[in-house]
């Protein structure tokens, strides 16, 4: 079902984040969606008829951009707080042990 690949790969296109991360997310969204065009086929809808009713009962695809970008950007500003913390405890501790 090329259209629900070329959706999930329209959503993700300019989200920046880890790319294996990424990967995942975008496998697991496509699967949501196939399994959902899967079941609508077997209700006698054609096949893509299927993949747009999917896609559109998933969610605002401007939601869904918007919520990935502030994930990414939320989880790159944790890690640089995270190692600036590391680095901070870091140097106190070479400090606090070579004045001891």
């Amino acid at each position: 079902m090329k259209q629900i690949e070329e959706y999930v790969n329209s959503v993700y296109r300019n989200v920046d984040g880890d790319k294996n991360e990424i990967d995942e997310l975008k496998e697991e969204m496509q699967s949501h969606l196939l399994e959902a065009a899967y079941e609508l086929k077997e209700k006698g809808v054609s096949e893509e008829e299927a993949s747009r009713m999917a896609i559109e009962n998933f969610g605002d695809k401007k939601h869904m951009i918007k919520g990935l970008s502030e994930f990414f950007s939320v989880q790159k500003r944790f890690a640089r707080y995270i190692l600036l913390f590391s680095l901070v405890s870091l140097v106190l501790g070479a400090i606090i042990f070579v004045n001891t």
